[in-house]
């Protein structure tokens, strides 16, 4: 599962500037008008761009990112303690 940090390209310690500049960048790459309709790009640019707009909706807003890293802790906690005895 990717997170949304890695769907707009940038670090967990971007700032709000850096979040915004990335996803425009983006946006223009995956915009689906940039392809031909009925073509399979055209597909994947609609999931990009939605995901890229999700990603965004998240990260641009202060609370909702500061709910969405704690989030990414706890799971990553709980990763690292689910690993089987036989895999160290």
């Amino acid at each position: 599962m990717r997170t949304h940090y890695e769907t707009l390209g940038i670090p967990r310690e971007a700032s709000s500037g850096w979040v915004k500049r990335s996803y425009r960048c983006l946006v223009k790459i995956y915009h689906p008008d940039r392809f031909p309709s009925d073509s399979a790009e055209k597909a994947e640019a609609e999931k990009r761009i939605r995901d890229i707009d999700e990603a965004y909706s998240v990260l641009s807003k202060p609370p909702i990112r500061a709910c969405y890293d704690a989030t990414l802790r706890s799971h990553a906690n709980l990763r690292w303690e689910a690993e089987p005895e036989h895999c160290f």
